[in-house]
């Protein structure tokens, strides 16, 4: 019997990879969102290249936004630590099932005092095996590109053991691109200053995702 013909008892997971952009900013009045939103456009283009290169209709990909202020995970409150894998609270077993139905993520993260927020933090210390060999990008911003945050989240994140990208796309935010309500005119163009190096991140992401998509179910 042929690789082709043979049966199988194992299942495959959906052609369909599903690729995480969580927004790490929590505060009333942010512009995490904005770049999340456009991250997530960029997710879609690479996507498109993806399928077209491909050619396969059945291995569309789709970018899922996390907003971390309406998820509102509470400080890590679970009676026992995250890496014996029990999730007792109902808010953990949500947030730890949304990462398990993750085929790729895109951290997007602000800078604050030179370090990511502490939401982020808190979000991915809730849980351990979950974000193992996923594949992720660190996509970061601020007045200098949020480098510092990236960095010290690359650490946290490799010692999670996360597959992360080797270039961390780092977003200039600079006063002129703020509105009178301090949000951005536009957030679209402040994103473009880093087209390159978000493109090659994400467009890594999103071809790791599509691999680990068709891994059979655990």
């Amino acid at each position: 019997m042929s690789a082709l013909t043979q049966t199988t008892t194992t299942p495959l997971r959906p052609l369909r990879p599903r690729n995480g952009v969580i927004v790490g900013s929590t505060r009333p009045v942010r512009i995490g969102r904005q770049i999340a939103d456009v991250v997530a456009d960029v997710v879609a283009e690479s996507v498109a290249d993806v399928v077209a290169h491909h050619a396969r209709e059945d291995d569309r990909s789709h970018a899922v936004l996390l907003d971390l202020r309406e998820i509102a995970l509470p400080f890590l409150d679970e009676p026992t630590p995250p890496s014996s894998g029990e999730r007792t609270l109902p808010h953990s077993r949500a947030w730890s099932e949304t990462v398990s139905g993750l085929d790729g993520c895109i951290f997007v993260t602000s800078e604050y005092n030179g370090g990511y927020p502490a939401p982020l933090k808190n979000a991915i210390d809730f849980l351990k095996e979950e974000w193992a060999g996923l594949p992720s990008a660190i996509v970061s911003y601020g007045g200098a590109g949020g480098k510092s945050a990236a960095a010290q989240l690359r650490t946290v994140l490799t010692q999670l053991r996360v597959d992360l990208a080797e270039v961390d796309p780092a977003i200039r935010v600079r006063s002129r691109h703020y509105g009178e309500d301090r949000t951005l005119l536009n957030a679209a163009e402040v994103v473009a200053g880093s087209a390159d190096s978000l493109r090659a991140a994400l467009g890594w992401v999103v071809e790791r995702a599509g691999a680990r998509a068709q891994r059979p179910a655990a």
